[in-house]
C-alpha cells in the first residue's frame, strides 16, 4: 500500500474503533444506572418489599445488568479487534502492547463488572436483613 491508503486505512480504523468505545461508554453509563437504582430501590423500600415484589425487581435488575455486562464485553472486543487491524496496517502502533497479558481474557472483565451485581444483591439482603428499627 502506499502512504495514502495506509493514513486512510488507519483513519478509518481509528474513527470506528472511537465509535465503538463510545457506545461502550454508554453502556457501562447505563450499567451504572441500573446498580444505583436497584440499590435505591434496596435502601427506600427494601425493608417493605413482599417476597414476590423482592423476587421481580431482583430478577428484572439481574437480566438488565447482566445483559449489559454482556454488551460491554462484546464492545471491548470489538475495540481489541480494532486494535489488531491497526497493528497490521501500522506495524509500529502501540496498540499490541496495550491488550498483552491477563487482558487478553473475556473472563477477567467479566468477573469484575458482575461484582457490581453482587455487590448490589448483599446490599438488598443487608438491607431486609437488618436489625434496626
Amino acid at each position: 500500500m502506499i502512504d495514502y491508503e495506509i493514513i486512510a486505512a488507519r483513519e478509518a480504523i481509528s474513527q470506528s474503533a472511537t465509535a465503538v468505545l463510545d457506545v461502550q461508554a454508554s453502556h457501562i453509563a447505563i450499567y451504572l444506572t441500573i446498580l444505583f437504582a436497584y440499590m435505591s430501590v434496596a435502601y427506600v423500600a427494601g425493608k417493605e418489599l413482599t417476597r414476590f415484589q423482592l423476587a421481580t425487581v431482583t430478577f428484572v435488575f439481574i437480566a438488565a445488568a447482566g445483559r449489559e455486562i454482556y454488551l460491554i464485553t462484546l464492545f471491548g472486543l470489538a475495540a481489541r479487534l480494532k486494535s489488531a487491524q491497526l497493528a497490521e496496517i501500522y506495524e509500529h502502533s502501540p496498540a499490541p502492547a496495550l491488550f498483552s497479558g491477563a487482558d487478553n481474557s473475556i473472563f477477567w472483565p467479566i468477573a469484575i463488572w458482575a461484582l457490581g451485581i453482587l455487590a448490589s444483591l448483599i446490599f438488598m439482603w443487608s438491607i431486609r436483613n437488618s436489625k434496626a428499627e
